[in-house]
């Protein structure tokens, strides 16, 4: 597969003519592979090597994201087939990881550059005219719960009322700090394959804290409490974050139990390991 990679760089002119290039190759799945390809001028490419129909509309979400998040979102270069398998190339970025905990200590001037992505997503990723109502896909996501704790959270909001007149919004639906990266140019975002499943406002920020707090359920419920602008409770930032996309800061506190649950549903897909985590956080911020 890495000669059909190398001649698909070839074909488009992304090596110098009889260049080889290196790989660096990471097995997510047993149909998913990752593979870094560097160029002897510097130039890298992130490659992702999957059996058809895995994540079909992943190319197409990463396009689309490109055109709303042109500062944040790796260019897309292609998407290819080849052997039964689909071949999706992006630009490399070089990038710094952003370390657990910068979130809240506002490391580098994280908080602004968290506020100025939200900014972005209101005027690239908010759908005027929405197909249908937040409660309708919260349904869907309500018959798929598998505990019945988790079906009366969305439940709950769905007859509320409250949700419907926030705005439509494409989240990226993972955005938690190993998607994240520091570049010259500011914050670069990775694995948009999920972008636009969901478009409740406050799911990004909510899984950006919760990773930035390791998932940890005593720093959340400081989050949900909020009101003593501690370090914990993150207040400056949802100070600012939270009307560019629509919410009051008290109304995204409350929508946390919620929004893990939609984390729950669209990691359903990703593995055993990650449902556990996410399903025993929830559990313990509803817990005594």
């Amino acid at each position: 597969m890495l000669t059909a990679v190398t001649n698909i760089l070839r074909e488009r002119e992304l090596l110098r003519p009889g260049e080889q290039p290196g790989f660096n190759i990471t097995l997510v799945t047993e149909h998913v592979a990752n593979v870094g390809a560097f160029a002897g001028d510097g130039a890298s490419f992130h490659i992702k090597i999957k059996e058809g129909g895995t994540f079909p509309a992943e190319y197409e979400n990463y396009c689309n994201a490109s055109k709303a998040f042109p500062r944040h979102v790796p260019e897309p270069l292609g998407r290819y087939f080849r052997d039964g398998r689909e071949v999706l190339i992006f630009r490399g970025v070089r990038h710094h990881p952003v370390s657990a905990g910068s979130v809240h200590r506002n490391t580098r001037g994280l908080t602004g550059e968290i506020v100025r992505f939200f900014e972005d997503s209101d005027k690239g990723a908010r759908i005027a005219q929405p197909d249908e109502a937040h409660a309708t896909s919260l349904r869907r996501i309500q018959e798929r719960a598998t505990d019945p704790a988790h079906a009366m959270i969305v439940g709950k909001w769905i007859v509320s009322g409250r949700l419907e007149g926030l705005p439509h919004i494409r989240q990226h639906g993972d955005l938690v700090l190993n998607n994240l990266g520091w570049t010259g140019a500011g914050l670069a975002v990775f694995d948009w394959e999920d972008f636009g499943r969901i478009t409740l406002p406050g799911l990004d920020l909510c899984t950006l804290l919760a990773s930035d707090a390791r998932m940890d359920a005593g720093k959340l419920r400081a989050i949900m409490d909020g009101g003593d602008r501690r370090p914990d409770d993150c207040a400056d930032l949802l100070d600012r974050s939270c009307p560019v996309i629509g919410l009051t800061p008290e109304l995204f506190r409350q929508l946390i139990p919620l929004y893990l649950v939609i984390f729950l549903d669209l990691k359903r897909d990703y593995g055993k390991a990650i449902g556990q985590v996410v399903g025993r956080l929830i559990d313990d911020i509803l817990g005594p």
